[in-house]
């Protein structure tokens, strides 16, 4: 698939990286120490790729794991990519090399990435669950950049999902499925919170925690959130209802919003449980989406 002269126009979003971020203990946190919202610093790099369909990802993939003989399928159908799949590499580095045989050490660390390949996202992923692309995200909750792959080429042996190349309305498409999947998983986040604040009225850092689920859930879905249904004198407990979340979103990714050190700690911290589709009491956990560095990957 598009295996004609890919270039890479790769250009990294500016993400408010002067602060440190740490995890918060209270929270179900992300299991790596490392896994921080501002640059880490470790060597070894994980990417996760996302995009339409049948632009190139698992052709992208299979010239990267070479190394390690792993192989994606490609094929010219649509969604030939169902299962991500992911390969580590070691960096090629002579400089390293050099070193290493004029000192000798008794133990090396070589930089390595990952790389994650998912099945490709379409209009209406999230909101009508057409495709398998929302499916695949929850692969990418551990990733600490975003490796967004968009077609620029045009082959008539190789099917578009819309029968027309479009750069730019691929690259808003994905964008939008991102977004309405991070307003998702916040608004699952904000009933839970809402439930404790039921139960345990007062206090502090909830509230903080809350105000800053409202902020973000407002920054990306660009409008005010709807109150809670229900009678106030009642209180009834908060249900999670998927028409909150609007069809289309005017805001931003949360990666553009200027957040203080303690609400970027929390939405980083953030890992929330949502059930599977046709499985009987079944939870994955997965993360805001659009907080991870950015990549973009024009295959021409």
């Amino acid at each position: 698939m598009a295996s004609t002269g890919a270039r890479a126009a790769a250009a990294e979003v500016d993400i408010h990286a002067d602060d440190e971020s740490s995890v918060v203990g209270d929270l179900s946190v992300v299991t790596s120490s490392r896994r921080k919202l501002m640059n880490p610093v470790c060597n070894h790099i994980k990417m996760g790729m996302i995009g339409t369909t049948n632009v190139g990802k698992s052709t992208l993939f299979n010239a990267f794991s070479k190394q390690n003989n792993r192989k994606q399928e490609t094929e010219d159908s649509l969604f030939c990519t169902i299962d991500s799949a992911t390969s580590t590499v070691c960096v090629p580095d002579d400089k390293f090399e050099w070193l290493r045989s004029l000192w000798n050490p008794q133990q090396i660390s070589r930089s390595m990435v990952s790389l994650v390949d998912t099945a490709g996202l379409v209009s209406g992923s999230y909101l009508e669950n057409s495709g398998v692309g929302c499916a695949s995200l929850e692969s990418l909750k551990n990733v600490d950049v975003i490796l967004h792959v968009i077609r620029a080429f045009d082959d008539p042996d190789v099917v578009h999902y819309s029968a027309s190349i479009d750069p730019v309305r691929d690259l808003h498409t994905v964008n939008q499925e991102i977004l309405l999947w991070d307003l998702d998983i916040l608004e699952r986040a904000l009933v839970n919170v809402e439930t404790i604040k039921y139960d345990k009225l007062g206090a502090e850092y909830l509230q903080f925690q809350y105000s800053t689920f409202i902020k973000a859930w407002q920054f990306i879905a660009g409008r005010i959130r709807p109150e809670p249904d229900g009678d106030k004198v009642r209180k009834p407990r908060p249900r999670y209802k998927r028409s909150r979340i609007p069809k289309v979103c005017t805001g931003s990714a949360v990666r553009f919003g200027k957040w203080e050190r303690r609400e970027r700690e929390i939405l980083t911290a953030l890992n929330v449980s949502y059930p599977v589709e046709n499985a009987h009491r079944i939870t994955k956990a997965t993360r805001i989406m659009s907080m991870p560095h950015l990549l973009f990957y024009c295959n021409l």
